[in-house]
């Protein structure tokens, strides 16, 4: 019951806490980072059928959080705390993974508090955040749509859970794509954690920002001088190499600046 899980979770939690100070040199871990590592290694007992009332993501099991396994083998555990989205932005990482060991997302945020009069229908997220995994063919597997106990195709996006999933057990091999989006809200950190066997394949990825570009006349004539402006982000962890800036009359085709 309850009377033993809050103070076995509670004593995991600060072994963890202890873990990613001492071994791997995060002087400050997050909450959402040590939930986000504990619900990843967590055990589904039984039948296949997490998430659910009885166990939720599964038994927790400090060995399979901290030093997951696949037989004999190690897997590789990333993690990332240090990145903040506003609304209608993402953040990318991409993986080079092994498919046949599986493979584990898990994305916690701590959400601002919600309102105490909002209707008992209504979703209690201020900030959303959106998990989505892309296997190396294109298939796209979002956050918590799950059938026996793993994660499936379909489905859609979850905006209840500040804590979301992709659990697939043997699957491709190849560069995998994993993306956190805010669908919105106010800007919101997060943490993330990803198992599998494999290495980071980091990329970047440009975007503009809302209402970044812009004009200053909106119905300028022949021969008026107009002020053009714009900027972007890079939403993943790689650098960005060389890139060009253009603008082009779209009626005529004509390159009027280039850079």
């Amino acid at each position: 019951g309850t009377s033993a899980a809050t103070p076995v979770a509670a004593g995991a939690s600060v072994l963890v806490r202890q873990f990613l100070r001492e071994e791997m040199s995060v002087s400050q871990p997050g909450s959402d980072l040590i939930k986000a590592i504990l619900i990843n290694g967590a055990k589904d007992i039984g039948s296949g059928d997490i998430p659910n009332a009885n166990e939720g993501w599964g038994q927790l099991d400090l060995q399979r959080s901290i030093y997951p396994t696949s037989g004999i083998l190690a897997l590789n555990t990333f993690f990332d705390q240090d990145q903040t989205l506003s609304a209608g932005h993402s953040y990318l990482y991409t993986y080079s993974l092994d498919g046949s060991y599986g493979v584990s997302v898990t994305l916690v945020w701590n959400d601002r508090e919600g309102s105490s009069s909002a209707s008992q229908s209504s979703s209690r997220l201020v900030n959303n955040l959106d998990l989505m995994v892309m296997a190396p063919d294109g298939t796209q597997y979002k956050g918590n749509v799950f059938q026996s106990g793993f994660s499936t195709t379909g489905g859609s996006a979850d905006s209840v859970n500040n804590v979301e999933r992709v659990k697939l057990g043997s699957t491709q091999t190849g560069n995998w794509s994993i993306q956190v989006s805010n669908s919105g809200g106010g800007s919101q950190d997060f943490a993330i954690v990803i198992t599998g066997m494999g290495n980071a394949n980091p990329v970047s990825d440009l975007s503009t920002v809302g209402d970044s570009l812009w004009c200053s006349d909106s119905d300028p004539l022949e021969g008026d001088t107009l002020l053009l402006g714009a900027n972007w982000v890079n939403q993943a962890p790689a650098t960005t190499s060389a890139y060009d800036v253009m603008v082009e009359d779209l009626t005529t085709g004509t390159v009027l600046y280039t850079e």
